[in-house]
């Protein structure tokens, strides 16, 4: 029970620190949102308005811990490209996802483990020589990669 709570709060602490990375990754590198949703119709006084009511004026820790707030609650905020609820968006994917996450473990059950067994029970020999060059040669490519190809097939 120790070790199951330790590594809970281990990863409570990870989540918490990645989602502050990213949420200063996107403060520091994406710009203006106030900007990119007027575009074109941008005026100063526009502009301050939109960041007011946005909260853009408020410091990195209050907005963050108002988004962190707001997230926890259920509210993953509002995409400023689409201009649609980051959750609505999330929905609309979900299927595809739980689909062909379904499919990669079937992919695993049927495939990867019965090969890793047969190779574990013939050890040192030539096959098993073959399929660790296979298997190291395909971790060498890029996960974005492996999956356009896998997409293409």
């Amino acid at each position: 029970m120790r070790y199951a709570t330790k590594k809970l709060i281990s990863m409570l602490i990870t989540l918490l620190a990645v989602s502050f990375l990213v949420f200063l990754s996107f403060d520091l590198i994406a710009g203006d949102p106030a900007t990119t949703i007027l575009g074109t119709q941008a005026t100063p006084a526009r502009l301050a308005e939109l960041r007011e009511q946005m909260g853009l004026n408020d410091p990195f820790l209050v907005r963050y811990g108002r988004w962190l707030i707001d997230f926890l609650g259920g509210d993953m905020g509002e995409s400023v490209g689409y201009r649609i609820p980051v959750t609505e968006m999330v929905a609309d994917k979900l299927p595809i996802t739980l689909t062909m996450t379904i499919l990669a473990f079937m992919m695993i059950g049927l495939l990867a483990v019965p090969v890793g067994i047969y190779t574990a029970r013939h050890a040192g020999r030539t096959i098993d020589r073959i399929m660790m060059t296979v298997n190291q040669i395909i971790m060498a490519f890029p996960p974005f990669f492996t999956g356009i190809i896998i997409t293409m097939i």
